[in-house]
């Protein structure tokens, strides 16, 4: 914004507003690192340039935050939870018979892991699960022991003793 006055001129009391931000005040660059200490009043004969400083009003909800959980789980659901940057929360494990939890992540490919739980980003955040489906009980899982000589061995044995059996019971008939 541009404004003109006259040598010796004045701006006190005016105001200036912009929605949504309050005035910090004047500096002399845009970045807002020095402060304009001549006043608005009894103004020089020369150009000013002064830079507007402001600063964001935030509302009661614009530094709440939430966290969902997406648990790729059928059936099983957490609850959002709401919070502030900073701030600490407990860690979710979940749990549904049929599959082991195996952690949580920022992206659906399941690739980064998340553990900033004891201080929380100033953002929204969505977690996805990651979890391993149970395949079954140790009664359903094949047996896997390598059974195969022990067989054999008995079967040779019993064979064994089935002909020394049979060599006795010929020597007694001759």
């Amino acid at each position: 914004m541009v404004l003109n006055f006259n040598i010796g001129g004045s701006f006190v009391g005016t105001t200036f507003t912009r929605t949504g931000y309050t005035f910090d005040g004047w500096t002399i660059d845009a970045a807002g690192t020095t402060d304009y200490l001549g006043g608005l009043d009894n103004l020089p004969a020369e150009d000013i340039y002064v830079y507007a400083q402001w600063s964001e009003v935030l509302g009661e909800d614009d530094d709440i935050f939430t966290l969902t959980y997406v648990t790729n789980m059928p059936g099983l659901t957490v609850p959002s939870v709401e919070f502030k940057e900073g701030d600490s929360i407990a860690k979710v494990v979940i749990a549904k018979e049929g599959y082991i939890f195996q952690g949580w992540f920022i992206d659906e490919e399941l690739t980064i892991e998340f553990d900033e739980f004891s201080d929380m980003p100033g953002r929204d955040i969505t977690l996805y699960a990651d979890r391993a489906e149970v395949l079954g009980d140790d009664d359903d899982l094949p047996d896997t022991r390598d059974g195969g000589w022990i067989n054999i061995a008995y079967g040779t044995l019993l064979l064994g003793i089935m002909l020394l059996l049979i060599s006795k019971k010929e020597e007694e008939y001759n």
